[in-house]
């Protein structure tokens, strides 16, 4: 799951879009608006509804670490009037498929909305509504720059999903006021949200394997967890069940289940049900630590 540069193409569709991408036929395909990840998908189809059709081009089941792009994937690149991508090295696989289509396409990095520092090597920004909101300004922003003649229907989207967005950032910020706000997660993927609604990430379970623990995978779990027996333990929605259930039985602790969006469904609505969801799994999981 941490392989965020495991990059991969189809043969036969980079030998049909490779050389001879210049003559892939543009003019018969509706334009679309690209994305790389399930929240930026459900997010610049708030932005554009009614405007241009928004197309992920992260297959079916697919994680965003782990790409091989079909030739629908390669074609909706060709028929991009823009590609709306993360960035933070998540999605760099955007860029062979770009070259390998030949598209013209503008390219919206929404990561770089936030002002990151460099340095930084976790990409899940998407997993704070603090950030998204910046994220989504920006490119309401940038696609009333790409098509100015909705300008005007685009910032109005953009600003009602703002209010949405915002909404859910403030739902969020009631867990400042919970007393234990102690965690423990089997996934690097929660700092930017821990980080800005007053969680405390006091240890993260890392290279967990993702088909069976070995005894000793276990046994460094249980270790871990033991350090820390007043913090609520999250997994995510991608690890094995089997993986999961046979933690919580050898350790003896609850695990709360998170959606990190990585997989699923990426309409319009996707982002902010999701988050909710996390919200309410978060909520319940931290109440009963107070106990």
């Amino acid at each position: 799951m941490e392989n965020y540069k495991k990059i991969g193409f189809l043969v036969a569709a980079l030998i049909m879009f490779g050389a001879g991408c210049a003559q892939a036929p543009k003019t018969e395909a509706q334009p679309v608006v690209a994305t790389t990840i399930v929240a930026l998908t459900s997010v610049t189809s708030n932005i554009l509804d009614g405007v241009i059709p928004v197309e992920s081009v992260l297959p079916k089941g697919a994680e965003p670490h782990d790409v091989i792009l079909s030739t629908r994937e390669l074609q909706t690149l060709t028929n991009a009037k823009a590609i709306v991508t993360l960035g933070l090295t998540l999605d760099d696989w955007i860029a062979n498929g770009i070259s390998a289509t030949n598209a013209q396409a503008s390219v919206v990095v929404a990561s770089n909305f936030l002002n990151l520092p460099p340095e930084l090597n976790d990409p899940h920004v998407w997993l704070s509504p603090k950030r998204m909101i910046i994220m989504s300004r920006g490119i309401a922003t940038r696609m009333q720059e790409i098509f100015p003649e909705s300008a005007k229907e685009i910032a109005e989207n953009g600003a009602a999903y703002e209010i949405e967005l915002e909404k859910l950032d403030g739902e969020f910020r009631a867990l400042g006021a919970l007393k234990n706000r102690d965690i423990v997660t089997l996934h690097d993927a929660f700092g930017y949200l821990a980080q800005d609604y007053g969680l405390n990430v006091v240890a993260v379970v890392m290279d967990l394997p993702e088909d069976s623990p070995s005894p000793e995978d276990v046994a460094r779990v249980i270790a871990m967890l033991s350090k820390y027996p007043d913090a609520a333990l999250f997994g995510e929605s991608e690890i094995s069940p089997a993986i999961l259930k046979s933690i919580a039985k050898d350790t003896g602790r609850t695990i709360y289940i998170l959606d990190p969006l990585e997989l699923g469904a990426s309409d319009a609505p996707a982002y902010v049900a999701a988050m909710k969801k996390n919200l309410a799994v978060l909520k319940e999981a931290l109440a009963a630590q107070q106990k």
